[in-house]
């Protein structure tokens, strides 16, 4: 079960408001720092299959003390991991401002985003459109490229994870529960439990053991199946089915890029995925459409087509004709590929001369002499007529031309994120169909962005930021100019971490009561983010006291009071400039008159003398022997066998040889009758309080103002 509203954490520090949700191993809480007045998000490490929670207790419990061993180090893991997570500052990765232990679990405090998940927005409003879902996933991609350098792993990247901040519209990446940490050889050192969300988790992370060695490629398939559910409304199928199916079609409307970064990164086998951000980025923004060359101008009516002068040939008779029918060449028979072929050259032939021939063709006889026929002679092939020249030229200009405007540069990047620290920075570029003669060059508007170039060689924008020291993130922008065509680069930097400010509370009472022989207790407190070089003071204003520390108890000792006077002293506990009091009160020693066989007695003002102490007894709180009314021997437990008076009404006592009091103490000493008990109820106060360690109740007279403590039993 979660903690209840209003149960605080932390001494004072943090008052839980409500619950926002719990998962397989934690809860998440709705809180406010009660020092700084604002809102928090406390995670809680609460694996539901093995913990309990007592109703009246925050403290937990395993359900089997058999996985203890596995509990406590996943606990530590969650604490690790944790403050791993609170090392990173991004400015589109929730900041995590506190890790602590308490009520037998862990807890880790971050910030509250008021907004909500990209699951809820497309669940209320259906499918994004390109531009937006682009603009979230690159933001995410930004956060992802940030932690890969850091050798971190989300492993859980889903629309419900990216939360939309309602004040300026960011997309932020929540959730690291299920993150590994992996070291400088790729292998990890850091374990979390086995997490799936299905449709967004890879094939790999079904493995026992999930993913043993750092991959970008796993938190890049999530990203484009988180893409996949922006632009499509629908959540993407699982691995499983991706591998035996393939991806359902795309929107016939998405770009090429936002296409193919979906299709590459979530492609089954992992070395068919963008092995890092800046390729899945790239993919992304791969729309650039090169301009086709410009198509050769048409052939102007004077274009001159140089047709061969037709021949005729006359057949060479054959030796062995006979006659001179036999002369003649028999045609080749019809429908012959041959005879068709003739056909075709005919026609043709007599398409291109257009009658310009006259005359006719006898086959077997003599030819009439044709008639003469003008005839055009064509330029020669090696000297171009003027407006062919022109026509060149012009085609030459709009190819130049082409080359010209498909000349583009594209970023890696069109936007980077940078910590608050002075440091300097790339962004590599490409160039696509780059021109002879042409330059990069970068420039930008604000102070805080210095030395800004360009390495051709390595084909990078370089520039260098100067250290944010406000806690406010800022931006601005460089612009890349290449082929009279700008581009813009985002750089933001995030602001200074905030300061922790050690905070000082105490986690006991402020005030304490010890009686008047002295005494010995503890004063717990708790110091949150301690500064070095800082220690802890101690004082009090009194000699009848000491104190000393350990841990984070603080220990005092009381003398007796030999006076019948109260008194009272005050311990300080300082750190820095935080401080905390705690007032001590002693009693005063109880008023006798006298002592009677040995036993001291205090005069209430009443009837009788009233004892100091019980019988068997030797100081006021303790308990004394264990008697029964009306016997006068100890017992550990009272039967009908062992106890005359068990299961029976006896009347007053005082005096006889059932008075235990008379028996053990003798002389007057006695036990009190009704009528006397009666007036000490009605004749003084009762408060219940602790003396020396022991509840009971301090007896005061309202005749005179004496008192006696009657320690409870029971």
């Amino acid at each position: 079960m979660e903690l209840r509203a209003g149960t605080y954490l932390q001494g004072d520090k943090y008052r839980i408001i409500r619950c926002l949700g719990r998962g397989g191993f934690g809860i998440t809480y709705l809180a406010e720092h009660e020092l700084a007045g604002r809102q928090v998000c406390i995670k809680e490490f609460f694996p539901k299959e093995y913990y309990n929670r007592n109703e009246d207790s925050r403290s937990i419990s395993l359900g089997s003390q058999g996985s203890a061993e596995i509990m406590d180090a996943y606990k530590q893991k969650f604490m690790k991991e944790a403050k791993t997570i609170a090392r990173l500052n991004h400015s589109n990765i929730i900041h995590i401002h506190d890790v602590f232990a308490e009520n037998n679990t862990a807890y880790y405090v971050m910030e509250y985003i008021d907004g909500e998940s990209l699951s809820s927005v497309v669940r209320a409003c259906g499918a994004m459109s390109e531009a937006e879902a682009v603009k979230h996933v690159r933001a995410v991609a930004e956060a992802l490229g940030y932690i890969h350098e850091r050798k971190i792993m989300h492993l859980d990247i889903k629309p419900a994870n990216i939360m939309l901040r309602k004040e300026d519209g960011r997309a932020i990446l929540i959730d690291f529960g299920l993150s590994k940490q992996y070291d400088a050889e790729g292998n990890q050192t850091s374990s979390t439990p086995v997490g799936i969300s299905a449709g967004y988790a890879p094939m790999e992370q079904y493995k026992q053991g999930g993913v043993q060695e750092f991959s970008p490629e796993t938190d890049i398939y999530s990203l484009g199946a988180t893409l996949y559910y922006l632009v499509t409304g629908k959540v993407p199928p699982q691995a499983a089915d991706v591998a035996d199916d393939g991806l359902p079609a795309l929107p016939a409307h998405l770009s090429q890029g936002v296409r193919t970064a979906i299709e590459q990164s979530m492609a089954v086998q992992r070395k068919r995925r963008p092995h890092s951000i800046e390729e899945f980025l790239a993919l992304l923004d791969d729309n650039n459409v090169i301009a086709p060359m410009p198509a050769p101008a048409p052939a102007s009516e004077e274009t001159l087509i140089s047709v061969p002068e037709p021949k005729v040939v006359i057949p060479t008779p054959k030796p062995e004709h006979k006659n001179e029918k036999d002369n003649v060449t028999p045609p080749p028979p019809s429908g012959s590929p041959k005879r068709k072929r003739g056909l075709l050259w005919l026609v043709l032939l007599l398409l291109l001369v257009g009658g310009a021939v006259g005359g006719y063709l006898w086959l077997g006889g003599d030819a009439p002499a044709p008639k003469p026929t003008p005839v055009v002679t064509p330029p020669p092939r090696n000297q171009p007529r003027e407006r062919d020249s022109l026509d060149s030229i012009a085609r030459a200009d709009a190819a130049e031309k082409a080359k010209i405007a498909a000349a583009k540069l594209k970023l890696s990047k069109s936007s980077v994120s940078v910590d608050s620290n002075s440091d300097k920075h790339s962004v590599g570029y490409t160039l696509i169909s780059p021109y002879e003669g042409m330059s990069v060059t970068a420039s930008y508007g604000v102070n805080w962005i210095t030395n800004v170039g360009v390495d051709a060689q390595s084909q990078n924008i370089t520039f260098a930021t100067t250290a944010n020291t406000t806690a406010k993130e800022r931006s601005a922008q460089i612009t890349v100019k290449y082929n009279d065509k700008s581009y813009t680069l985002t750089v933001t930097q995030a602001g200074a971490a905030p300061v922790l400010v050690p905070v000082l509370t105490l986690t006991s009472s402020k005030s304490v009561t010890v009686g008047y022989d002295g005494g010995s207790g503890k004063i717990n407190y708790t110091l949150t983010n301690p500064t070095s070089g800082v220690t802890l003071k101690i004082s009090d204003n009194a000699d009848w006291l000491t104190t000393s520390k350990s841990g984070s108890t603080i220990s005092y000792d009381v003398e007796a009071n030999g006076g019948e006077s109260s008194r009272t002293a005050t311990i300080k506990v300082s750190y820095d400039d935080q401080y905390f009091e705690v007032k001590v009160n002693q009693s005063g020693k109880p008023a006798t008159t006298d002592t009677h066989k040995g036993h001291g007695y205090v005069d209430l003002g009443l009837s009788v003398k009233w004892a100091t102490c019980n019988v068997g007894a030797s100081r006021p709180e303790q308990y004394g022997g264990y008697y029964a009314w009306g016997e006068t021997s100890t017992k550990s437990s009272y039967t009908e066998d062992n106890c005359s008076t068990y299961n029976k009404s006896i009347g007053d006592i005082a005096g006889t040889s059932r008075d235990v009091a008379h028996v053990k103490w003798g002389g007057n000493w006695r036990m009190p009758t009704k009528a006397e008990f009666d007036e000490l109820r009605r004749d003084c106060t009762w408060t219940w309080t602790t003396q020396n360690g022991k509840s009971g109740y301090k007896v005061t007279s309202k005749k005179n103002n004496n008192s006696i403590f009657l320690p409870a039993t029971g």
